[in-house]
């Protein structure tokens, strides 16, 4: 006997007598403990003890004792150490356990060490003599789906494996289920050689696999699943068109949007009827619009405006197999601004003298500069003769002056231009003689 297996023969049921007597070692004042005695998670031909001790274990004797029938089925003596010590460890019967039929098994132990110290354990555990499933040869008709095509077909074989022997054996006439990310909404029954094959609709991207559950017409046939599976879902593109009529807003003004929502359809883009649309911003609060036949919708004016802003508008698919659409469509408000005063006047040198104030109620660019035209006559056209002069705050407004060489007597005014956020402005005419 070497320290990590007990070389017990196995006996049959009722021939086994108690295991070991006590030897001319004093016995230890320590008891042996049975920490557990249940099914070997990595064999279902094998149970697992797990004992406790002060001296080495000496030997073992389970005896399986049928719940159903009420006797004795068989005895195990052969033991080897699994895990553990011989003082602390787990041990397993040294080959698969032969029983006469699937079934629950209680555990009777009795266990000695090498210092004489016997334990008698009726009823330490269970031991479930069960046939484990397992899925074998797993084929997919395909991994993705799309609008077109939301199918697929799994197919594969389910076997048992025997604990007597480990053998797989296919399984007839079991019921398989095909279990997606949510629910075990489908289920085939297996043919001769344990096969399946069954369809599964698939809305959305998750995990596929067959599960085989418990089933009172097969006990202890216990559960088993296939691997995972993923199937992802190819989403059709969507697009959301949406425009501001106009874009370019007078101060106080409003804007209204339209657009279209499409679906990259198999045949092309094609509209999205009776499809709600949302749009927000602008002075919209949670707008929703319906499109029409052809996909295009419409929302009243959002307004007074006084500020540049941005209106998004979006459509949440309640199609799996259609995107999200999202856009966003900005609106410029024209700031407003005036001359409050402009004068002109013919100085000692020949020059003319150009002077004025600027007002900006809001936004104020930067920088200011004002421009100086001058016509001869009210009729002849406006000539620029002076650009590019810088208006600075000085309390009462933005300020500006230059000094231009007159072509001659005339008509003279300011003008504000070229900033596309801001109004144009011209100020009063003044006529300087020559």
């Amino acid at each position: 006997m070497t320290a990590s297996v007990l070389a017990l023969a196995v006996v049959a049921p009722g021939a086994a007598g108690a295991a070991g007597a006590a030897g001319t070692a004093a016995a230890d004042t320590t008891p042996i403990t049975v920490q557990y005695a249940n099914n070997d998670s990595a064999n279902n031909g094998l149970f697992d003890v797990a004992l406790q001790s002060t001296s080495p274990i000496a030997s073992i004797q389970a005896t399986l004792f049928s719940v159903a029938v009420q006797q004795d089925a068989a005895t195990v003596t052969k033991f080897s150490l699994k895990s553990g010590t011989t003082t602390n460890g787990v041990w397993v019967p040294s080959r698969r356990v032969q029983l006469p039929g699937l079934g629950d098994y209680r555990i009777d132990l009795v266990v000695t060490d090498t210092a004489g110290d016997t334990l008698t354990d009726t009823g330490a555990g269970d031991y479930f003599y069960e046939v484990w499933t397992k899925f074998r040869n797993m084929v997919l008709s395909t991994r993705t789906v799309d609008i077109t095509n939301d199918q697929v077909t799994m197919s594969g074989q389910l076997v048992g494996i025997w604990p007597g022997s480990g053998a797989a054996a296919p399984l007839n006439g079991y019921t398989v289920f095909l279990s997606n990310a949510f629910v075990e909404d489908n289920q085939v029954t297996t043919g001769v050689n344990g096969d399946f094959s069954g369809v599964e609709t698939v809305t959305q991207t998750g995990v596929l696999q067959a599960i085989y559950s418990y089933d009172n017409n097969h006990p202890w046939y216990i559960f088993g699943s296939s691997r995972e599976f993923l199937i992802a879902v190819r989403q059709s593109a969507t697009r959301l068109v949406v425009t501001a009529s106009p874009r370019l807003i007078p101060f106080n003004g409003g804007t209204s949007i339209s657009g279209i929502l499409l679906w990259d359809s198999p045949s092309g883009w094609l509209p999205l009827a009776n499809e709600q649309v949302g749009a927000t911003g602008c002075g919209l609060l949670a707008q929703q619009m319906t499109t029409d036949a052809n996909g295009d919708f419409s929302a009243p004016v959002a307004g007074p405006l006084t500020s540049d802003c941005t209106i998004q508008a979006g459509w949440q698919s309640d199609d799996p197999f259609k995107k999200n659409a999202t856009t966003s469509v900005s609106v410029m408000v024209v700031q407003p601004d005036s001359f409050s005063h402009f004068a002109a006047k013919l100085l000692s040198t020949g020059q003319v003298l150009a002077k004025g104030h600027m007002q900006f109620p809001n936004d104020v660019p930067g920088p200011v500069l004002v421009n100086i035209q001058f016509e001869p006559a009210r009729t002849s056209g406006w000539t620029t003769v002076a650009t590019g002069l810088t208006a600075n705050w000085d309390g009462t407004g933005y300020a500006f002056r230059g000094k231009i060489t007159p072509p001659g007597a005339g008509y003279w005014r300011a003008i504000f231009r070229d900033r596309p956020q801001f109004a144009d402005a011209n100020s009063a005419v003044v006529y300087v003689p020559a």
